[in-house]
């Protein structure tokens, strides 16, 4: 029985590090129209090469900036799995803090939350989606 145990542990590892290396091949850009903020960067509008630096439930996003190549780091809380849709980025907009990152989906059924700065009584809040494409080869 622990043999067995073993075995498929050891196979469902393989295939979640398979799946996320798969998914880190190639260029992902993301065009976001407007400044938004990580947990410890602020961004500014401009196109985007997101790199998947990370695998299983932390996963870590690089995220340059195409034109001034300044990259930082977006480290995940936790993560979801049996999601829908297109790869994206998710961001949670205020009125008076403006939009930060809140997750990011890669399209084959897994998601990332990032975490938020608090949400003042008097803010009202509404989301903004940004899908993430493979590059052509620039």
């Amino acid at each position: 029985m622990k043999t067995n145990l073993s075995k498929l542990m050891f196979a469902a590892v393989g295939m979640t590090l398979s799946a996320a290396a798969a998914y880190g091949q190639g260029q992902l850009n993301a065009n976001v129209p407007f400044a938004f903020q990580t947990v410890n960067a602020s961004l500014s509008a401009g196109s985007y090469e997101i790199k998947v630096v990370g695998a299983g439930s932390r996963l870590t996003l690089q995220i340059e900036n195409r034109s001034s190549r300044h990259s930082i780091l977006a480290v995940a809380n936790y993560r979801e799995s049996g999601t829908t849709g297109k790869a994206r980025l998710v961001f949670r907009c205020r009125e008076v803090s403006g939009c930060a990152l809140a997750a990011a989906y890669d399209g084959s059924g897994a998601g990332w939350h990032f975490a938020q700065p608090r949400l003042t009584s008097a803010e009202k809040e509404r989301l903004a989606v940004v899908f993430i494409h493979r590059a052509d080869g620039d």
